[in-house]
């Protein structure tokens, strides 16, 4: 048996749409979190946009299912697709939990690392959005998980610095909301690490030499 029938084929331009534009999805909804720093910024309508992606990443996985059981794919392929998607979803919603965060708890003022932790989702959203863009051709797809990986480690150690410099044992409630949703931001760079790291999986499968 050829190592094209053990992997499976490759992906359709349906499935390659569906990433297109859950990456997309992720980028808008990163992007909208960014304007809380600015003066002015409207937490509530940040939060109900954000509530809109949210939900439109749901959709998106939802129609990844379909497409996955639909077409013919190898096992493990189906699986790591499912998995690099749903953790893309799941950043999404790390990211309107942040946006609820801030609008319940009236959250105007945010320490520099916390800032610095919403420009790293930011980038990470990005380095999503380029590397994935060329599923059905993984031989030109960039090593994006390097990115990743590394805007993963600088947001642990943006955290921590946070953590050392702003959140004692007893925070009072704002702190502690503070501290909450930076938690959440960092786990959004610590997803998309883990999603491109399952997705390289994959490509590393599909270009296997026999």
């Amino acid at each position: 048996m050829s190592i094209e029938q053990l992997r499976g084929p490759r992906p359709g331009p349906a499935v390659e749409l569906y990433f297109t534009s859950a990456a997309n999805n992720l980028v808008a909804a990163a992007r909208t979190l960014e304007e809380i720093r600015l003066e002015g910024a409207d937490p509530r309508a940040v939060r109900v946009r954000l509530s809109a992606f949210e939900r439109v990443s749901h959709q998106l996985t939802e129609q990844l299912v379909r497409l996955l059981v639909a077409e013919q794919f190898a096992v493990p392929d189906r699986t790591e697709l499912y998995r690099a998607g749903s953790r893309i979803d799941y950043a999404v919603d790390h990211l309107e939990s942040v946006g609820r965060m801030i609008e319940i708890h009236c959250l105007t003022v945010f320490p520099d690392e916390l800032l610095h932790l919403i420009r790293l989702a930011a980038d990470a959203a990005w380095s999503t959005a380029q590397g994935i863009a060329r599923v059905r051709s993984p031989e030109a797809m960039p090593p994006y998980w390097l990115d990743l990986h590394r805007i993963s480690d600088e947001a642990d150690q943006t955290l921590r610095k946070l953590y050392a410099r702003h959140f004692g044992t007893d925070c009072p409630v704002g702190t502690a909301a503070l501290r909450d949703v930076s938690t959440e931001i960092a786990e959004v760079a610590h997803l998309l690490d883990t999603s491109s790291r399952t997705m390289r999986g994959v490509v590393e499968r599909w270009t296997r030499i026999e």
